[in-house]
């Protein structure tokens, strides 16, 4: 028994209340519409040309005064959108997976109205990394509101995916780019022919890796993350013994161990290798524009190569990568201590 759990039971004189997991997740949803709402507006003040600054009074107080802003802020931000477009960045798959057994636990659903979990997905390509050692850790945004963030958060396992930089890698990516909407439904009749059932329900927008072309991507751990989530809801999930333990944690802190949940994991021959990551935060920028976006970071806690060499891991290619608002192939390097010419030397 871990020594964090020998006392779980006891109770310590004057020690406060821990907050239930449905209480922190609506506490944290709560604070999510809060800086919305006040991003909002300072975006629509923003976008007129306004800005909010504090002057002093002649009595020595203080005050707010709106003055417009001398550069149209239309303005920059188109300049600033195209300037950007001209860097390259990561293209990356990052999935997770949503209505987990104990997700809904937290939320307080009754097991009898508890439904099958979903996979969702995204292609961001804000990837990097933050550290390397001693633990590696890895950072990406997203634009909130989002189903995938909210997913997330509740899980707190994902994995991200680093793409091939060829047509094979580009399709997969842009599956994950139309978004979290619940595909049409594909009804088949069961085998004992007594009712009909959604063969995709579980899918969400991997679905759209059925289409011509993406063959070769499979879901290789589809049927695990059904049979973890049907055992937890025939057992019950036993908090004390699991490694994702979210009632001796801050919520949007994780444990740094081992993944809890099977989340979505691709294989495919647009896929390089996967990195397996446990949520350690979300950053929420306390700055002006920035309320609709959030930070994540999560710990690499292991990496499938998809049963490539050594070898081949070391002469893989540069992944994936995103500029000008198309999928790009990294060329040659560059060694700028080199010429052919001496005489043309900077």
């Amino acid at each position: 028994m871990r020594p964090d759990r020998a006392n779980a039971g006891v109770v310590r004189r004057g020690s406060a209340r821990r907050p239930s997991d449905a209480e922190r997740v609506n506490a944290l949803r709560g604070t999510i519409n809060d800086q919305l709402k006040r991003t909002i507006g300072e975006n629509q003040a923003y976008t007129r040309g306004e800005a909010k600054t504090t002057v002093e009074d002649v009595d020595g107080g203080e005050r707010e005064t709106t003055k417009s802003n001398p550069q149209n802020a239309r303005d920059l931000s188109t300049s600033v959108t195209a300037t950007m477009a001209k860097l390259p960045h990561p293209a990356v798959v990052i999935t997770t997976l949503d209505r987990t057994y104990h997700a809904q636990a937290a939320a307080g659903v009754p097991i009898e109205a508890m439904r099958h979990p979903i996979a969702r997905g995204i292609t961001v390509s804000s990837f990097t990394s933050l550290c390397i050692r001693p633990r590696p850790h890895v950072m990406f945004n997203m634009t909130l509101p989002s189903t995938m963030y909210e997913a997330l958060i509740a899980c707190k396992d994902f994995n991200v995916h680093i793409l091939t930089p060829d047509k094979h890698g580009a399709r997969v990516a842009s599956v994950f780019t139309r978004g979290n909407r619940l595909p049409p439904p594909s009804v088949r009749e069961s085998e004992d022919s007594t009712y009909a059932f959604d063969i995709d329900a579980d899918l969400g927008v991997f679905v759209g890796l059925k289409d011509k072309g993406l063959r070769h991507v499979e879901i290789v751990n589809r049927g695990a993350w059904h049979e973890q989530y049907q055992k937890a809801k025939e057992n019950g999930l036993q908090v004390s013994d699991s490694s994702h333990d979210v009632d001796s944690q801050d919520p949007n802190v994780a444990e740094p161990t081992r993944q809890a949940h099977h989340v979505p994991c691709l294989h495919s021959k647009g896929i390089i290798e996967v990195l397996h990551c446990r949520l350690a935060r979300a950053v929420h920028p306390e700055l002006p524009n920035a309320g609709q976006n959030v930070v994540i970071i999560g710990e690499v806690v292991d990496a499938t190569y998809h049963n490539r060499s050594k070898e081949e891991r070391d002469q893989a290619p540069v992944a994936l990568g995103y500029a000008d608002r198309k999928y790009r192939s990294i060329g040659g390097a560059i060694h700028p201590h080199e010429t052919d010419d001496p005489e043309n030397e900077l």
